[in-house]
Order: structure tokens, then sequence, then C-alpha cells
């Protein structure tokens, strides 16, 4: 602190902090006493945060075979789902699905503005929702099932199955476990 009045404005600030929280936990206490096992569950989740920080901090001890088993399987159905969504849409429609990316095109499922160019422009479809940054035709996980329920075109499953086999393979990056000299113990 620089003076001793930036060290009382902090402690102040802080100690508002402090009893604001306080509060906050009063009413969020009496909030669930109202509500059949909402305590239990508040509970449970605050048992849980110590075990979380200590996998955070130290990492989890998995089976990398196991993992990388799962990965590689899903690598190759994502090929797959690529491979059937090109085969639908056709060489002419890849090509000028394409010509919406300035740069290199990748793959048609993991990509929102070769996804608009299809489904938008070729296809035709209403754009059912757009993003608030750009202003673009946005098409998540939400939006594609809208689509796929007034639309029936298999690029539309297809396109969603990748994505969820991307997620899932991308939620299997873990901290691994470490002893105390620093060696992974990620094997179980």
């Amino acid at each position: 602190y620089r003076s001793s009045t930036d060290m009382h404005n902090k402690l102040a600030y802080c100690g508002k902090d402090v009893y604001t929280m306080y509060l906050i936990h009063q009413a969020i206490t009496a909030y669930a006493k109202r509500i059949p096992g909402l305590e239990a569950s508040i509970q449970c989740a605050m048992d849980s945060i110590r075990p979380y920080l200590t996998c955070t901090v130290q990492g989890i001890r998995y089976d990398e075979d196991v993992i990388d088993r799962i990965v590689d399987e899903n690598d190759r159905l994502m090929m797959q789902y690529d491979r059937c969504i090109r085969i639908l849409i056709g060489k002419d429609g890849m090509e000028q699905v394409h010509k919406a990316l300035k740069g290199k095109p990748g793959l048609f499922a993991g990509s929102s503005k070769q996804c608009a160019e299809y489904f938008h422009e070729m296809m035709e479809y209403p754009v059912l929702f757009r993003s608030d940054k750009t202003g673009e035709p946005a098409l998540g996980k939400k939006i594609l099932y809208r689509l796929q329920l007034k639309h029936n075109n298999p690029v539309i499953a297809f396109t969603n199955m990748y994505r969820k086999t991307s997620k899932e393979t991308g939620a299997l990056s873990f901290n691994p476990w470490r002893d105390d000299e620093g060696h992974r113990l990620s094997r179980i």
C-alpha cells in the first residue's frame, strides 16, 4: 500500500465483499430449507470442492491405453462422418462450400462458415440464429438440432455426430497424476 488511506480503503472493500458473501450464504440457506433435497444437493456439491481442487492441482490417475483407444476410434468415426458428408454434398457442392473460406478448407462439420454456406445458401434453409458479434448465421448444437427437426437432411445428422464425437475427444485430455518427484502416475 502506498498510504494508510489506501490500506484502509482496500480493507473496507474486502470487508464489504466478505459481508455480502455472508448475506448471500444466509439467503441461499433459507431458500434451500424450503425445497426438499436442495440442502443435501448443495452439501454434496460443497463436499466435492476439495477433491476437484486436488485433481486440478495434482492431476488424476487414468489408463493412457484406454484413452488412446477411444481417441483413435473417435478419429476414425469423424473421418467417416466427414467422408459421408462429402459424398452427400457432392464434388461440386463441396467446391462451392470451400469458397466460403478464405484460407485452406478444413473439415466441413467443424467449420461454421462452411455449414452456413451449405445449409443457408445452397439448401436455402432459413437462418434460425445469428451471431451477436458478427451478425453471421450461427449453427451451434441447438440450432442444428432445430434444423434437423425441420428438414430431413442426413448431412445435418452427420454434422451433429461429427461435432459430438469431436467434443468427446476434446474432453479426454486430462492432467496426469504426478508423484512428489514429478513422475507421471497415469497407469491404473
